[in-house]
């Protein structure tokens, strides 16, 4: 494709609205559902920020929740809860289900949910049309090695934005950059070292311990969906809308259950801040399996453990990486709320340290210095784990498995 766009020259605005943008869309459209999921998770702490004595309320549900809990409303909670889950499936029916069915290949029969819940898009818009799918993506396996070739154009743009930020810390560091420093390392000195570390080696393990939850889980519930097609769309909706339930909302109506264990606290907030990047990721990439290796299985009577194991799971395992990454940046972010979540006068917190719990100890301070170290420390760690561990892991095994 890209070689007949440059046999007849075409613009770099025609390629990307007919091969770059068609090529990416799928891979965006998959992570809408997760990422509503996971912006939802941050909906009680986001609406209410705090610094030192300053604090913000923006009006919203989060903001609702959080003065239902601080007052005892438990029927304010559920409404906002009943709310939220009503207008998600809403979301869910008549945005991301419609978007995910244009973008894939018409290999799935409407689900019998679908089909039963028809009649709110009717009621809607009486003649709700049919989404037709793009021809183009019908070659969308062809596209798939348009990535390889946006390469030269990343590494340009890389290195226009690595000469750019150098060039932004040199004015830095020459207009006064000195005195930030210092105070940067007075920071860490009166934080210490022992503590950033040790609350780093727990932050670390947390995260990681949600990563492996979630892809115990996740691994075998999305192969037993891909596996019943019938039953794959409505599984797949109600998890969505499941997915979309934030915990922070939920906490207050279980809090006095989990008052005595702050650290399972912590890990089901994780969890929820984690496990939907994996699953929608290894559903996805089990729906895209060719269907002729299918029909070969088939045809061979492999047994079930065959099948998964020269079928299912090497054709999964790209998905898998890449929603492990995306969970475990998820899983970092949702620290600062896991570790320590403040809902008014109610604060929740582990007895262990981490750099959520000592993010948001120093954000409540009014340390800004402080919190910037703690950043720094969160954010050299994500970076390194990314570099030394998920690129080389998936630069491995990703081309070895590639549909082509």
């Amino acid at each position: 494709l890209l070689d007949t766009a440059k046999a007849l020259r075409i613009g770099i605005v025609d390629r990307l609205r007919y091969l770059y943008i068609p090529a990416c869309l799928p891979r965006v459209v998959r992570n809408f559902q997760p990422s509503w999921a996971n912006g939802m998770f941050f909906l009680v702490g986001s609406e209410i920020l705090t610094f030192g004595e300053t604090e913000l309320q923006l009006f919203g549900l989060g903001t609702l929740v959080s003065d239902f809990a601080v007052a005892g409303n438990v029927t304010g909670i559920i409404t906002a809860l009943v709310l939220l889950i009503f207008t998600t499936t809403l979301i869910n029916l008549y945005v991301f289900i419609p978007l995910n069915n244009f973008f894939e290949a018409p290999v799935r029969r409407p689900s019998k949910l679908s089909q039963r819940l028809g009649f709110l898009r009717r009621l809607a818009q009486p003649h709700f049309p049919h989404l037709p799918h793009m021809p183009f993506f019908e070659y969308h396996k062809a596209v798939s090695g348009l990535a390889s070739k946006l390469t030269v154009y990343g590494s340009l743009l890389r290195n226009l934005v690595f000469f750019a930020l150098g060039g932004i810390v040199v004015v830095f560091l020459v207009t006064g950059g000195d005195e930030f420093f210092e105070n940067i390392i007075t920071a860490y000195n009166t934080i210490g070292i022992e503590t950033l570390a040790y609350s780093s080696l727990y932050s670390f393990l947390r995260v990681m311990a949600a990563v492996c939850f979630s892809v115990a889980w996740s691994v075998p519930a999305a192969l037993a969906v891909a596996r019943k097609p019938e039953l794959s769309a409505t599984v797949s909706t109600v998890f969505q809308v499941i997915a979309s339930i934030p915990v922070t909302v939920v906490y207050p109506l279980v809090a006095e259950w989990l008052a005595d264990q702050p650290e399972l606290r912590a890990f089901i907030m994780i969890i929820a801040a984690t496990q939907w990047y994996v699953f929608f990721q290894v559903l996805a990439g089990l729906r895209n399996i060719p269907p002729v290796e299918l029909e070969l299985v088939d045809l061979l009577q492999l047994k079930t453990w065959d099948k998964v194991k020269t079928v299912y799971l090497p054709r999964a395992t790209p998905a898998l990486i890449t929603g492990c990454i995306t969970a475990a940046g998820g899983a970092w972010n949702g620290l600062v709320v896991a570790e320590r979540l403040v809902l008014g006068d109610i604060v929740a917190e582990t007895e262990l340290p981490g750099l959520g719990k000592l993010l948001s100890e120093l954000t409540y301070a009014g340390d800004l210095v402080g919190s910037i170290a703690v950043l720094v420390t969160m954010s050299s760690i994500i970076v390194l784990m990314n570099r030394l561990f998920w690129k080389r892991l998936y630069d491995a095994i990703a081309p070895k498995l590639k549909i082509e």
